[in-house]
């Protein structure tokens, strides 16, 4: 195992910018997943957190300046364990000649993050794809205009003296790897995640019920308006809302349906069972309906650019990495099935970078091959 001077020369390389990609990552991993909660986005945060860290480890008083620097070193030791013990797994794998994940950068070096992108299906059979197309008007129909804002929003509007034809549909759909955002024509805000499609009809800002079909995981912020309710309709299940702020998660490949409210009121429908959600918890469908309190940023980290990994097992996490990275992972015989994680990491980072982090806590490793991650021990 590393002792307390190696660990003290681990710090200060980092200092000075002269860690590596591995040795930093073992760091991150441990300020990811332990004891402080939080983000890690980049070196500028990670510099931050080692400071704070430091900063609030106690100090013996004693008389010798010597004496106070070797018990700065060993409440530094203590607290760091878990990063010895990395280090250590680091250093004998590496004798032995393991392949490790930072040797393969190179092959995922490509694989960047998701970004925003999606395509409109119009009611013509016109497919647009929302990335390749000009800021301004993209589509004229029914009375509805589809225009792109430079910054790359969608919005539907009705024109003032025209009349949408409540028969006519677009539907968005975002790529694996892909998020969007959407303004509806009643006027609703909606975020796509990656992998998703949201239904509906051009003249929602007139039709009696405000109805929507949604595969995929959405965030809502919907227009208040007390006559015509607002109705996500995803598999065997119905979100009805007045005006509110929620997130649904419905991914065909997921075992339950996840309806988060952040504001207002919804009503969760499956079947001839009927649940009333408030503010700060969650409706999950399977067989019945089942409410639980929740903490809202954990459950909108996508929305807001991070994989938040307490309140999910291993292998949804893993689906949430191959949704937004777009690669198939695959599972070995010796892969972990309940393995936990904690904290946040950004969505914004290389997939390489994602992996190594995960690696560096010793109970996962990584191996890839093109676009597919093998899961192992």
């Amino acid at each position: 195992m590393i002792d307390q001077d190696k660990f003290v020369e681990l710090l200060s390389r980092y200092q000075r910018g002269d860690c590596t990609e591995q040795e930093k990552a073992v760091l991150e991993s441990w300020l990811t997943f332990g004891h402080f909660d939080g983000p890690v986005y980049d070196d500028q945060v990670l510099d931050e957190k080692i400071t704070r860290i430091s900063d609030r480890l106690p100090l013996r008083k004693e008389t010798s300046t010597r004496k106070i620097k070797l018990s700065r070193v060993i409440y530094i030791a203590a607290s760091f364990a878990a990063i010895f013990i990395a280090v250590w797994v680091y250093n004998t794998r590496k004798n032995r000649g393991e392949m490790l994940l930072p040797t393969t950068t190179e092959i995922v070096a490509q694989i960047e993050p998701g970004k925003d992108q999606a395509f409109i299906l119009l009611s013509d059979g016109r497919r647009v794809a929302v990335e390749d197309a000009e800021s301004g008007l993209l589509a004229l129909e029914s009375g509805v205009k589809v225009t792109k804002s430079p910054s790359g929003e969608i919005t539907y509007e009705v024109g003032i003296s025209e009349k949408a034809n409540p028969n006519t549909y677009n539907t968005i759909e975002t790529p694996r790897g892909g998020q969007f955002r959407v303004n509806l024509p009643d006027g609703t805000k909606v975020w796509l995640n990656a992998a998703s499609s949201l239904k509906f009809s051009t003249a929602l800002s007139t039709v009696k019920e405000r109805r929507i079909a949604l595969n995929g995981e959405a965030y809502f912020e919907v227009t208040k308006d007390p006559d015509r309710p607002f109705i996500v309709k995803s598999g065997n299940q119905e979100v009805e809302v007045l005006g509110t702020k929620f997130n649904v998660s419905a991914y065909s490949e997921e075992t339950n349906m996840k309806t988060t409210l952040v504001e207002g009121a919804v009503k969760v429908t499956s079947g001839s069972i009927k649940k009333q959600l408030k503010p700060d918890q969650q409706a999950i469908v399977s067989k019945s309906i089942t409410i639980k309190p929740v903490v809202t940023e954990v459950e909108l980290a996508w929305k807001n650019g991070d994989f938040n990994l307490e309140s999910d097992d291993f292998r949804t996490v893993m689906r949430k990495i191959s949704r937004w990275y777009d690669v198939e992972i695959e599972y070995d015989h010796s892969a972990p099935v309940d393995l936990e994680l904690g904290g946040k990491i950004a969505r914004s980072k290389s997939l390489a970078s994602i992996l190594r982090i995960m690696e560096a806590t010793g109970d996962v490793r990584f191996k890839i091959e093109g676009r597919r991650i093998i899961v192992t021990k």
